[in-house]
C-alpha cells in the first residue's frame, strides 16, 4: 500500500515586479499572435461546500460547467516513449492498468505492451489512482496550471474509451502544496478521497471528500481544521479506506505506546480514535499504520513498528474492524504491502530488494526472494503471479514473477 502524501513546501511566488514584467511580455505576444491564437481563461470552484465542478477534458485546468457528460479519447496507435510507471494494478494474468506521471495505460497481454487511454498535464504532485475492474477507474492529480488547493479527478466507466473530469477545491485555510491520496471506491458510485499536507513536528492536515455519483460531484465531509470532525492535526497521516458505506479508517505514522488509528461509523463525517493493542513483544515505538484492506468482515491492517530495529505486524479483524488483533512481530524493514486476500500478503524491503511474504495471515513471515531493483509497488493476481514496478523515476522498471515472488523477470514493455 502506497503512501501518497508529500512533504513539500509552498510553491515560491513571483514578486509583484516580476508578475508585471511577465504580464507585459505576454500581452505583447498575444497581440502579435491574435489572428492565430485563441486564449481561454480557467476558473475553479471557490468557497463551495461540495468543492467540485465537472467537465469532460482532462487536459484543462478547470471548468465552470458542472457535470457535463461529453467525453474525450486520447488513444492512438503511434509508438510512444517508454516511461516509468507510478502505479500498477493487474486484474488477471493478461489484463491490467498502469499510471505514469502523464498518462493512463492498459494492457491485455500481461504487461508486454501498454496502450495509452488518457493523458493529462501533471503538476509537481504525483498522481494516484483506483482501478476497480476492467471498466471503472479514477485518477486524481494536481494539474500543471491549476492553482494551489485545486485538484482533478478523471473517471471512466467504459474501460478508458471515454473520460470525464471533476475539479475539487479545498476551502480550508491551508491550501498549500498538499498531496492527494488515491480515490477509494467500494462500488462504481460510492467513494472517498483525502487531501493532506505535512505541517512538521509529526503533524499533518487531512480533508476528506465523498461522492455518491461515481465521482461526478464531491462533497467535503471532514477536515482536521474543524474540531467538530474529530480528525486531529497530530500524526503524519497517509490515507483512508472504507469497509462499507459507514465504516472507514484513517491511518498515520506516529510515536507512542500503541498504533495510531481513527475510525468513522457515519460515512466519514465524524471520526474518533480507535484503541488497538500493542504488537506482541513491543512496548513502545514509532508506529506506521496503513489503510486496512477488507474481504467481507475479514480485514488486515499492515503496520510498521520501529523501536531499536524495524519490524512489521499484520493486525487482523474478523468482525468488520470492530476489534483488531496483533499477529507476529516480524523483524523486517518493509514499507510497501500488497494483499491478495487475508492469508496471502507480500511486503518489500525499504530501499532494498528483498521480498517478504506470509501465507497464513501474518502468523509467520519469510524472506522469499529479491527483485533486481528496489520496488515501489506490487500487484498479485494469484499466489504465484505478480508484477512489480521499480522506484526509479527515470528508468522503466517492470518485473513479473510466476513463483510467488521467489524470482523476477524484467518486462521490456512498450507503450502506444
Amino acid at each position: 500500500m502506497q503512501k501518497n502524501y508529500s512533504k513539500k513546501n509552498y510553491i515560491t511566488r513571483l514578486s509583484a515586479a516580476m508578475v508585471m514584467v511577465v504580464f507585459l511580455l505576454l500581452s505583447m505576444m498575444l497581440t502579435a499572435c491574435q489572428n492565430g491564437v485563441s486564449a481561454s481563461s480557467n476558473t475553479g470552484s471557490n468557497g463551495s461546500t461540495s468543492g467540485s465542478t465537472s467537465s469532460s477534458s482532462a487536459g484543462n485546468s478547470g471548468s465552470s460547467s458542472a457535470n457535463t457528460n461529453t467525453s474525450s479519447n486520447s488513444t492512438t496507435a503511434a509508438q510512444k516513449p517508454t516511461i516509468p510507471f507510478v502505479t500498477i494494478r493487474m486484474l488477471d494474468g493478461d489484463h491490467g492498468w498502469a499510471l505514469t506521471r502523464q498518462s493512463v495505460l492498459k494492457t491485455v497481454d500481461g504487461g508486454a505492451h501498454w496502450t495509452q487511454v488518457e493523458a493529462f498535464h501533471l503538476g509537481s504532485i504525483a498522481p494516484a489512482a483506483d482501478f476497480m475492474n476492467v471498466n471503472y477507474a479514477w485518477v486524481a492529480f494536481h494539474g500543471a496550471s491549476d492553482p494551489l488547493g485545486t485538484y482533478k479527478v478523471i473517471r471512466t466507466s467504459d474501460g478508458g474509451v471515454s473520460w470525464n473530469i471533476t475539479t475539487i477545491t479545498l476551502t480550508d485555510a491551508d491550501q498549500g502544496q498538499a498531496g492527494i491520496d488515491r480515490p477509494h471506491f467500494i462500488s462504481p458510485t460510492n467513494g472517498w478521497i483525502s487531501i493532506g499536507k505535512a505541517e512538521g513536528m509529526q503533524h499533518s492536515s487531512m480533508t476528506i471528500f465523498h461522492t455518491s455519483d461515481g465521482g461526478a460531484t464531491w462533497t467535503q465531509l471532514a477536515s482536521s481544521f474543524s474540531q467538530s470532525s474529530g480528525l486531529p492535526m497530530s500524526a503524519d497521516k497517509n490515507g483512508i479506506s472504507f469497509a462499507n458505506n459507514q465504516d472507514g479508517w484513517a491511518t498515520a505514522e506516529y510515536p507512542g505506546s500503541t498504533p495510531w488509528l481513527y475510525v468513522t461509523h457515519n460515512g466519514g463525517t465524524t471520526w474518533q480514535s480507535q484503541s488497538i493493542p500493542q504488537p506482541n513483544g513491543q512496548q513502545a515505538g514509532t508506529f506506521t499504520t496503513t489503510p486496512p484492506v477488507f474481504f467481507g468482515q475479514n480485514g488486515i491492517l499492515p503496520t510498521q513498528v520501529y523501536y531499536n530495529s524495524p519490524n512489521i505486524d499484520l493486525y487482523v479483524t474478523h468482525n468488520g474492524g470492530a476489534t483488531w488483533t496483533s499477529t507476529t512481530l516480524a523483524n523486517y524493514n518493509a514499507d510497501t504491502f500488497s494483499a491478495l486476500d487475508t492469508q496471502h500478503v507480500w511486503a518489500t524491503q525499504s530501499n532494498g530488494t528483498a521480498i517478504y511474504s506470509t501465507t497464513d495471515g501474518g502468523t509467520s513471515w519469510h524472506a522469499i526472494g529479491n527483485t533486481p531493483q528496489p520496488i515501489s509497488e506490487l500487484s498479485f493476481v494469484d499466489p504465484q503471479n505478480g508484477w512489480a514496478i521499480g522506484q526509479s523515476t527515470s528508468t522503466p522498471q517492470l518485473y513479473h514473477t510466476i513463483n510467488g515472488g521467489a524470482t523476477w523477470t524484467q518486462i521490456n514493455y512498450t507503450i502506444s
